[in-house]
């Protein structure tokens, strides 16, 4: 039987933020999906949001589809040209039910859109959460961009706006991207198909404003209150997935995509590591992630030194989705780590 494979990815997580890694904010679930499977203490990233997800989305280093850095607005088109190969065509052609929920951020035009590049559905932003505030700056209705929006669509259907993206609807989206996740892990489940589902929070992204219902919850300051947030919202998708009856069939996977900002006004920590997003220090490289699997008893409450990058996302998904008939458009640099998700875990200095 196919696994079910739930990716859920984290936005500016520093190392120091989690429980499991030493952060002092409660993050009761995330550490609970940590205790239930495997821990990365050597997870490798990029330094910026679209690297990262341009290499875990293809398997590729980001100099090989051009997606090296953050586009700014004006530069012009960016992201995942249509022939490079996703995850979400990966899955789509193993048989899959396949759904993007969230921020996307490697690509912004018609045809680098998630329903362009393999997914059957999509609810989320095209960029980065600092659109939202971008309306709100003073000489904002002079510069003639339009309003950022929050979208939707369907595989082979244009993408249509569902409201604008504002520093009124920010704090709201991760509350309806964890609801249409769990949405969709449910209509799956009932009919037994298997799912591939890619959650792109948005926290802890600047701007930094949380959902109403959380000031005050942590009694730690904003930052704190908002991880709260981000915590309850992944257990919202775990609660799905076991609510739909197939958590003993589903693999998680919970990652970041790159460390707390440089600014101590934004809050964050790295723990022990140099550096901050952007930079060239390790910080900027060294996220967390963690993996739960069905049946996890070689995988439990364990973790692994072993040097993995953000590129062996993808050939591994390839082997868990048993998807030997997939297409090949360009090679993969990344190896798959099924030695990892198996339990039987590499030596600490080998690179995957």
């Amino acid at each position: 039987m196919k696994p079910n494979i739930v990716f859920i990815l984290l936005d500016n997580v520093g190392w120091g933020d989690i429980g499991c890694y030493g952060g002092l904010a409660p993050t009761p679930r995330i550490d609970a999906l940590a205790s239930q499977g495997l821990r990365f203490k050597n997870y490798n990233v990029e330094a910026q949001c679209t690297p990262t997800r341009s290499a875990i989305l293809t398997g590729r280093l980001p100099i090989r589809t051009g997606n090296c850095s953050v586009p700014l607005p004006g530069q012009g088109h960016y992201g995942l040209a249509p022939w490079e190969y996703t995850l979400g065509e990966l899955f789509s052609d193993a048989g899959y039910a396949t759904a993007a929920f969230g921020k996307w951020h490697v690509g912004d035009i018609e045809g680098r859109l998630p329903t362009d590049q393999g997914f059957d559905e999509w609810f989320g932003i095209k960029n980065t959460s600092d659109e939202s505030g971008y309306s709100s700056y003073p000489l904002f209705a002079e510069s003639g961009f339009p309003v950022p929006k929050i979208w939707e669509g369907v595989k082979g259907s244009a993408v249509t706006p569902v409201e604008d993206f504002d520093l009124q609807t920010r704090p709201l989206l991760d509350e309806q991207i964890a609801r249409r996740a769990a949405a969709f892990i449910k209509r799956n489940a009932e009919v037994g198909k298997p799912f591939f589902t890619y959650v792109g929070f948005t926290q802890m992204h600047p701007p930094l404003i949380h959902h109403p219902d959380f000031k005050g919850k942590s009694g730690g300051g904003v930052y704190s209150d908002t991880l709260a947030e981000l915590d309850h919202r992944t257990g919202q998708v775990l609660d799905a997935i076991d609510q739909a009856g197939v958590a003993a069939n589903t693999i998680v996977v919970c990652s970041s995509d790159n460390p707390a900002g440089r600014s101590t006004s934004m809050g964050g920590s790295n723990g022990p590591w140099r550096g901050h997003f952007g930079s060239g220090f390790e910080a900027a490289c060294a996220p967390r992630r963690l993996c739960g699997g069905p049946a996890r008893s070689k995988l439990a409450r364990s973790a692994t030194r072993c040097s993995v990058r953000s590129t062996g996302c993808q050939p591994s998904r390839r082997w868990l989705a048993s998807a030997r008939g997939c297409r090949t458009i360009a090679p993969s640099t990344g190896s798959t780590l099924r030695h990892s998700y198996s339990g039987r875990t590499r030596q600490p200095d080998e690179i995957t």
